[in-house]
């Protein structure tokens, strides 16, 4: 848990800090034209709404675990980073209406109070299958700081989530383990070097313990590469899946 946490806190802090380096080329940008206080903007924000949620014009106040989603979702891709320039802007002056629309997005949250799914509860379902760590509230807030360091925008935020799993009612019977798969044929494993939600580290260590894996990257930002509209990789998988053609180890597609 706390491993698989800390690697979404890498990848996170890379995103914004793309997006931040992005914003303040321009001169209308919310954080400002300096990197290092525009991110110091975002976590003092964070942290305000922390001591007092936001108002929007919903009637629902923006908390700060709302403002976290509210801008994590626009992380995943590059072409919605304008979305999130328009949640600070608005939430700088006050409103919290955009950022908390955004983090109903994320969650698939309709004007009713509704939901189109459930991935937000049945993450839990599948990620504490996989963790044997049940951390108490003691535990998790003494990993704040090592969390903060690597990422000091998400740190705090991402560091509760380590303790999603200790109330979980189901133990795991297999937890994860490091898996060869020894005599497979040529497994392609795909990264993007900043993805915020399945960092790039994580596709290097599994190409890297599969006996027969075959690392390809992206050089972008975003989650995924499939379908990110980067032709060398669509060229590569769609390649390997239909003519059998492996990528050579390695290759980076930019």
């Amino acid at each position: 848990v706390v491993d698989s946490s800390l690697g979404q806190a890498t990848g996170f802090e890379r995103a914004v800090e793309a997006y931040a380096k992005d914003c303040v080329k321009s001169s209308s940008c919310p954080l400002g034209t300096n990197l290092d206080a525009g991110l110091s903007k975002i976590s003092a924000f964070l942290s305000q709404l922390d001591a007092t949620p936001m108002k929007t014009s919903t009637g629902r106040p923006l908390t700060e675990g709302l403002a976290f989603y509210g801008i994590a979702v626009t992380l995943y891709d590059r072409t919605t980073w304008h979305y999130l320039t328009q949640g600070l802007e608005q939430a700088f002056k006050g409103d919290g209406t955009t950022l908390l629309l955004l983090s109903d997005a994320y969650f698939e949250r309709k004007p009713d109070g509704s939901y189109s799914g459930n991935l937000g509860q049945v993450i839990y379902a599948i990620n504490c299958l996989d963790a044997s760590q049940r951390l108490t509230q003691s535990q998790t807030e003494a990993l704040i700081p090592r969390f903060e360091k690597v990422s000091p925008v998400f740190g705090r935020a991402l560091a509760w989530g380590a303790i999603g799993c200790t109330d979980w009612p189901i133990k795991p019977t297999h937890p994860q383990i490091k898996i060869s798969a020894d005599g497979a044929p040529p497994i392609v494993v795909i990264g993007t070097t900043r993805d915020p939600a399945t960092p790039y580290e994580w596709a290097q260590s599994l190409a890297k313990q599969l006996s027969s894996g075959v690392l390809l990257t992206r050089v972008g930002d975003g989650h995924t590469a499939y379908g990110s509209g980067n032709d060398c990789i669509t060229k590569a998988v769609d390649d390997y899946y239909v003519n059998d053609t492996v990528p050579k180890d390695g290759k980076v597609c930019t």
